[in-house]
Order: C-alpha cells, then structure tokens, then sequence
C-alpha cells in the first residue's frame, strides 16, 4: 500500500476536509510561510548597508538606533524568551507553517522507531501528526502517515488481549479504542485517495465497515449481483437489525427513566445520521467510480438506516440512485422495483403533496427536479412499457391513480392534468392492444396538447411519453 504513495503529490493547493466526523479537528488551511524570506523582499525589507538585530529581526540604517532599539523593553523581552528557548531546547508555542509540517514529520520518524516496543504510544503519535500534516496541505505524507497508524493498529487488534504490555509502554489502548481508530483512520484515508486512487479508497472504505461491524462486507457485495432489488434491500435490513443496531446507544433503566429515554434517543438519532451518512458517502462514491455490486450493497444499507429513521424524502432519493445502476445493469425490471419503491416511500412522507386543486383553477407546478410519487411512478409505467409488461403495467396504473387522489383530495384529479391524462389512456392501450385508439387524431391532438396544456410532470419527461408512444405507433 505504501509503495504507490509515491504517485501522491507532495502538496496541494486545496484539500478537501477528509477529517470531517472522523475524529479529527478540521484543517486550517492557510498559506505556507517560510522559515526565513530572501533579503530584500516585503517580508525582510533589509538591505545591503542596513543592520540586522537577530533577535527581533529587524534591520536599521545606523549603529545609533539598533543601540537604541537594543534598550528598549521589546527587544529585551525577545531576548529574554529567545534564553529560556535555548535553555529547555523547547520551540514556541505557534511555529510557522512549515516549520510546524517538517516537527510532525520528525514526530512520525520518532513514531516509526517506538512501533514495536510501544505501540500505543505509536499510535497517538501517527494520530495527532497526520492531522498536522494534512492541514498545512501534506498529501502524501499524510497518506503515509495514516497506513503506518493503520499498520500499527491491525498489529494492536490482532494482538492477544491476554498478552501484558511493556514495562516502558506509557500509553495503553483499549480494544474499544483500537477499533474506533482503526475505523476513523481507514475512512480518512480512503477519502484522501478518493481522486487518486479509487480501487484502493474503496477497499478501504469496505475495510473500515467490515472491521467497525464485523460483518463479511466483500462476500455480500458479490451476493447482490444476482438478488433483485427487494432481495437486496430486505438482505441489507437484517444486517442492519444484526451487526449496526447493537453498536448504536442502549436504553438503561434508571429512577428518571423518562429523561434518561429521551437522551438515549437523541444520542441514538446522531449516532444513526453519522452511520447513514457514511454509508452514503461509499454508495455515491462506488456508484460514481461505476463499481455496481458495491453501490448496491451500500446504498441499501442507506435505505436500511433511512427507514428507521422514517426519512423517507432520503429513501426515496437513494432509491432513484440505485434505479440508474440497474438501468446500467440493463436490468430495467429491477430500475422499476426501484422507483415503486421510491415512490411508496415519499406517499409515506407527509410534507409531499402538490398545489391544491380545484375544480376551476388547473395550475402547471411541474418542476426540473421535484421528488414526488408522481414522477417517479410515470417513470416506472414508461419503462414497463417499453420492456412490455402489461402486469406491472396495469398496477402502476393503479398505483398512480390512488397517489394523485390521495394528495389532491378530489375524486378523479388525475384527468384534470393533460400529460397524467394522456400517460393513462395510453398505457391502457398498451397493454389491452388496443391499436384503433393510437390511429384516432383525437390521441395525436393530445400528444400535443399535453406538452402546454395544465401538467404535471416535469418537461423531460412530457417529451419522453411523447417519444415513447410515436415508438409504439410506429411499430404498430
């Protein structure tokens, strides 16, 4: 793993924050300053016939004021601190950029000879200079950095815990700690090499997981390659009841048990939002890099975590993410499930429901991105056209009824939007071969009329209906 650091820039100009909810403060990137600034520029404006006083460099034009200054209680002060420094060997307190980078790469060499005898000790050490290193913009130090602290905790972990630690060993960690830190240190270096090397963050980002959770993470990866999207997701769901749950905050009984149950369910709603929000963080960057089999075994474990939160806007959107992978999957029966799903999900949410129709007023609230149960379900009813099946046809016809009369309120609401209108009767035809009703202008005039006319759904997908039932006709 160390070998292909070499490929890492020695520096950036940016980074991005790979510390965030991994244990680490977050960097403050600032520009580098250097130790000591040629002569002549703004930062020792000296020149050649000018005096320098060492202590607070600063330079004069005579022997007169640098005698004055030398009095003066700033410079006695300097020089006073400039003796204790050389007396305890000690540096200050807020060194320069670079010379705070090149103290936590000494501290990595004094970390790289303690490894063996104390290894606990190592290990704070590698901790504590990674996040100097990264902060002043050292990648591949820090890179490096973070496998050594790697290496020197699968070291601890595999470590009998029976096994009496060295007399001279003056920090001791615990299983608990170890794992945790194995954990954090796996997940910040794979989002360093995120857009180094891909193959190697996600085996870290599955490394991380498997360790934290103790579950067999690359075996099931491979088992999503042939279970379908309910498979999936139900196969995700007792993982998470199994090996992620327990790990979260426990209830205890104690005399204010009321209190007591609202802080464990506080503390259990931040620990579930971090742990969602990581597996989300692998789904998006496997789907991403175009690694299927691992997107769908994370972003199932996001749908797992996002149902029992009840956040279902986020199961939704996870569950059209998970759509496009089958679609490239060519498994378009799969990408159906998906937005089914997706769409039962956002009926469940409350705060989903469209501009309140009337008998008289018919207004078009389609937008470019809207999330709604509609949209997804006239997606899925486009597509089951088109692979032919009639069954999931007819209930998606069903489905979408029932979602448009249950937000509106009205009986019938789905005829007073053109483009919902025209989707219907034309998947009815579809499915009932009913061929006269594709010759009637009456079907052509609303092909027309759906793409002005008060709609629903969004324009891209108006034209796509369109597109989808000339495809039809003309195959006819």
């Amino acid at each position: 793993m160390e070998a292909k650091f070499d490929e890492l820039p020695e520096t950036v100009a940016t980074t991005a924050d790979i510390f965030a909810t991994t244990g680490f403060s977050s960097p403050n990137i600032t520009s580098v300053q250097f130790l000591s600034a040629p002569i002549g520029t703004p930062n020792n404006p000296q020149t050649p016939n000018s005096l320098l006083c060492n202590v607070c460099k600063k330079s004069f034009s005579s022997e007169a004021t640098l005698s004055s200054h030398q009095k003066t209680a700033r410079h006695l002060t300097a020089l006073k601190e400039l003796q204790r420094k050389k007396e305890r060997g000690g540096r200050s307190k807020q060194p320069p950029v670079a010379a705070a980078a090149f103290e936590a790469t000494a501290k990595v060499r004094q970390a790289d000879k303690l490894a063996v005898a104390n290894p606990g000790l190592a290990a704070t050490i590698y901790w504590s200079a990674a996040n100097v290193l990264w902060s002043h913009k050292c990648v591949r130090d820090t890179a490096q950095c973070l496998s050594k602290l790697i290496s020197v905790l699968c070291d601890l972990k595999a470590a009998s815990p029976t096994i009496t630690p060295e007399k001279n060993a003056s920090v001791v960690l615990k299983a608990s700690q170890i794992a945790e830190t194995l954990y954090l240190t796996r997940i910040a270096l794979a989002r360093l090499l995120t857009i180094y090397d891909c193959d190697m963050a996600l085996a870290l980002y599955i490394d991380a997981i498997e360790g934290k959770y103790s579950v067999d993470a690359t075996t099931m990866v491979l088992a999503c390659e042939h279970q379908s999207f309910g498979e999936v997701v139900t196969f995700c769901e007792e993982i998470f009841r199994k090996h992620i749950m327990p790990t979260t905050p426990k209830s205890t009984q104690s005399r204010n048990a009321a209190s007591d149950q609202q802080t464990t369910n506080s503390k259990k709603s931040v620990a579930l939002r971090k742990i969602q929000s990581t597996f989300l963080e692998i789904f998006c960057f496997a789907k991403n890099i175009e690694a299927p089999l691992e997107a769908l075994f994370f972003g199932g474990l996001t749908l797992a975590v996002a149902k029992d939160e009840l956040k279902w806007n986020d199961y939704a959107d996870v569950c059209v993410r998970i759509a496009d992978i089958y679609l490239s999957l060519d498994r378009q029966w799969s990408t159906c499930d998906c937005l089914e799903v997706g769409a039962k999900a956002l009926c469940q949410g409350s705060d989903i429901s469209f501009t309140q129709i009337n008998e008289n007023d018919h207004t078009d609230i389609a937008t470019e991105d809207q999330l709604s149960p509609w949209n997804l379900l006239s997606e899925a009813l486009m597509l089951s056209i088109q692979i032919d099946d009639r069954v999931r046809v007819f209930r998606l016809e069903e489905s979408l009824r029932m979602a448009l009369e249950d937000k509106g309120q009205l009986p019938n609401c789905w005829q007073r939007f053109s483009d919902i209108n025209f989707l219907l009767r034309f998947a009815k035809a579809s499915r009932t071969l009913d061929h006269s009703w594709s010759q009637e202008e009456e079907a052509g005039y609303d092909s027309q009329v759906m793409t002005s006319g008060p709609t629903l759904l969004p324009e891209a997908s108006r034209h796509k209906v369109v597109a989808l039932w000339r495809s039809w006709r003309n195959s006819l």
